[in-house]
């Protein structure tokens, strides 16, 4: 699944971008351990909802840096 995933996810990243940037997004086995952590302290709902949190500030920021340039990362 996340091998599927990942190149779901590359393929809709290079149209995008207009195949402007050379990237292959890929899985990073280094959230594993805080995952675990998460299930195993406040349960699955919780861990994965902040994972979705985690997710849409990653694209809020991404439309902001979007918007306002990236002048605005280096202020």
């Amino acid at each position: 699944v996340a091998l599927f995933g990942a190149g779901i996810g590359t393929l809709l990243f290079q149209v995008i971008t207009k195949r402007s940037v050379p990237i292959f997004l890929a899985s990073s086995f280094a959230f594993i351990a805080p995952i675990m952590y998460g299930i195993q302290t406040w349960g699955v709902a919780s861990t994965m909802g902040g994972l979705m949190m985690a997710g849409i500030v990653y694209v809020l920021m991404g439309v902001v840096i979007k918007v306002r340039g990236v002048g605005i990362i280096h202020k």
